[in-house]
């Protein structure tokens, strides 16, 4: 979560946007009618945003319950003993030492895929004068940058997650 600052101001997030035809009613929108547009994943212009590193360093007991919950959510209509045995063959996957888990990591990528696709994504900078930002989202630098407010007063802003980069491509 993003905090107020230090000195009590509030945290602000930035929104760069291009005023270029096509772009400019998505900009009125916010300005005019308080709606964000939230777009796809898929949409991106980065092909490696919102591709998940996972990271498998946990215990057995701490992975069979991730495998178990996720296999709850997103094969709720497969039958129980069915999702056992899926959770079974994973585990038997990691109980072989086998580090690539290719069973799991081919399952955890599609779920994450589905699960991202499945919802809408807007983007925020906490920082108005990036110049890649502005080179990207407000059209070559000829675009604005708007402000929002992001503390505990404001809702909506006020839950904004940060997102962490990696810096390796695995």
């Amino acid at each position: 979560m993003f905090e107020e600052t230090t000195d009590n101001s509030p945290k602000l997030l930035y929104r760069f946007r291009s005023l270029n035809e096509g772009d400019e009613i998505f900009t009125e929108r916010i300005i005019m009618r308080n709606e964000l547009y939230f777009c796809s994943a898929s949409k991106f212009n980065d092909p490696f945003d919102c591709r998940p590193v996972y990271d498998l360093d946990s215990t057995r007991e701490e992975y069979e319950q991730y495998v178990q919950a996720l296999f709850s959510r997103t094969l709720s209509n497969y039958p129980l003993d069915q999702r056992r045995e899926l959770v079974a063959d994973v585990m038997r996957d990691f109980d072989s030492g086998n580090k690539k888990l290719t069973k799991t990591e081919s399952f955890l990528t599609g779920s994450m895929r589905d699960a991202i696709d499945g919802r809408g994504i807007c983007c925020f900078s906490e920082d108005w004068s990036h110049i890649l930002m502005w080179s990207h989202y407000a059209a070559n630098h000829s675009g604005i940058c708007l402000g929002f407010e992001a503390t505990s007063f404001t809702p909506f802003f006020g839950r904004a997650q940060k997102i962490e980069y990696s810096k390796a491509i695995r």
